[in-house]
């Protein structure tokens, strides 16, 4: 008598269950919650305020074709919270807007429900900037980000590195976590190889679009969701998608299971 075990169909049509409820993301939220910043497609623009202050910025000239290579560090500076901020504003499908203002007497306050963009300088640190999004004002917690301020440490970075630094720290003000599946995703928190790109993944875009979704794109091609998945922590199961994914992944049991009580049936 052999003592190899045969599959059956209640074996595979469990193990493609287990499947079914693996967990799977596009993009990732703050919160179980879903905050955002108080942006409407009537009134789209947030603004931030920076205070004039920059780290020393080296290897200008891998950014903007090395034509702002020659700017003092607070110029550059400026130049670069424009080009980080219009990676998020072009998400066609997103109606969110990023702007902002100068003033040098702006400083960190997470009460204030004042966006900031500061310097800090007190001490060793090893990022290089670092966003706190606050959804909790005057001891109530609600959906809006009242309050995003992003610190810049004062320590001497390459314009490539700070970039993306950047428009990650933008992203958690969006309202976006880390993506710890997607490490090419601009919020992935573990990103990897040399001169990581500064530009949105499409899950990053999807992000965007599934929080601030533009009105007058609703009928259009939504080419920027091309990745599969499901809000984490947002309360959507994702249960059909996860069964295609079972059902594909459970098919190579299935064929062994049905060619095994095929070779039975023939002794």
């Amino acid at each position: 008598m052999s003592s190899k075990k045969s599959l059956t169909l209640g074996s595979i049509l469990f193990a493609s269950t287990m499947v079914w409820t693996a967990p799977s993301s596009a993009f990732v939220l703050l919160d179980k919650i879903p905050h955002r910043l108080a942006a409407t497609p009537e009134a789209p623009t947030v603004t931030f305020v920076w205070d004039e202050l920059a780290p020393a910025i080296e290897k200008k000239e891998d950014l903007f074709n090395g034509d702002k290579s020659g700017l003092t560090d607070v110029e550059y500076m400026g130049s670069m919270l424009q080009l980080a901020m219009d990676q998020w504003n072009e998400v066609h499908g997103s109606y969110l807007k990023m702007a902002f203002s100068r003033d040098a007497t702006i400083v960190e306050d997470s009460e204030d429900e004042v966006h900031s963009i500061t310097l800090n300088t007190s001490g060793n640190v090893t990022s290089a900037a670092f966003a706190s999004p606050n959804f909790h004002i005057d001891g109530k917690d609600g959906n809006i980000i009242s309050d995003c301020d992003i610190q810049i440490y004062d320590k001497s970075t390459d314009a490539r590195d700070f970039i993306s630094t950047l428009v990650h720290e933008l992203g958690h003000c969006v309202g976006l976590g880390h993506n710890h599946t997607n490490y090419k995703s601009i919020m992935g928190y573990a990103r990897v190889g040399q001169n990581p790109s500064y530009k949105l993944a499409a899950d990053d875009k999807a992000g965007a679009i599934w929080l601030y979704p533009d009105p007058t794109a609703i009928d259009e091609s939504p080419t920027e969701l091309v990745a599969c998945g499901v809000v984490q922590g947002a309360g959507n199961s994702g249960f059909g998608i996860k069964m295609t994914a079972g059902i594909l992944l459970a098919l190579p049991l299935l064929w062994a299971g049905l060619a095994g009580m095929s070779a039975r049936g023939r002794t």
